[in-house]
């Protein structure tokens, strides 16, 4: 049949195959990769931006909290000193 291939390769047919092969790679290289490493990019870093509020404000929570134990052990510390003074 006319589509199958035959074997012997004859050289219209090989400078036929390197300038799609050539087609090929310039679409792959100017095409597809930069889809390709946007995607990547997009699926990893969306995320990350997506998910960095919560961790921020989840940073702030864990500080004020700190601050918190900081202010209640200074006040139980002078509430201590006011107390051995007055006696």
């Amino acid at each position: 049949m006319r589509w199958q291939p035959d074997d012997a390769p004859t050289p219209l047919r090989m400078v036929v195959r390197g300038i799609i092969g050539l087609i090929d790679l310039v679409v792959f290289l100017g095409v597809l990769l930069p889809i390709r490493i946007i995607s990547v990019i997009a699926g990893r870093g969306i995320p990350w931006l997506i998910q960095l509020p919560g961790r921020l404000f989840g940073v702030a929570a864990h500080l004020i909290g700190f601050l918190f134990l900081a202010a209640l052990v200074l006040l139980v510390v002078v509430a201590l000193f006011s107390l051995v003074g007055v006696a």
